[in-house]
């Protein structure tokens, strides 16, 4: 289960510089500014996503493109508890909301799973009105 962690870790933590080294990852809620031409939250620029990536575990991961929300989903969706991640860049606060899924296998086969865990993380960004 850890190699699991550590894998899903570096997914997430790759970089979105155009340089060679990317730069570290922001922690949640930081205000840090962001540096690149393509805005980055997750490890992920905003006009990509990343997945689906399998791990040993039978974990599938995949993360959206970031889609633009209204600042009123926002406060809707972290009044009830649903996001899981965000950062305030400039005058944007981004948020992902993440769904978890657990599907069973029909024929896994000889040494294939039978069930697999799917997380699918949804990105948005929302500009935060002026006075917020």
């Amino acid at each position: 289960m850890r190699a699991t962690w550590l894998i899903a870790a570096a997914v997430l933590a790759a970089g979105c510089s155009p340089s060679s080294t990317p730069p570290p990852a922001a922690p949640t809620g930081s205000a840090e500014a962001v540096t690149s031409t393509t805005a980055c939250f997750m490890g992920v620029p905003d006009d990509e996503g990343a997945g689906p990536v399998h791990v040993p575990a039978g974990i599938i991961y995949r993360i959206s493109r970031v889609s633009t929300a209204e600042y009123a989903d926002y406060l809707r969706a972290k009044s009830d508890k649903k996001v899981t991640e965000e950062m305030r860049c400039g005058r944007f606060q981004y948020y992902a909301v993440s769904s978890y899924l657990d599907v069973s296998f029909p024929n896994p086969g000889p040494g294939g799973a039978s069930s697999g865990m799917f997380i699918v993380t949804d990105r948005h960004k929302a500009e935060i009105p002026p006075g917020e």
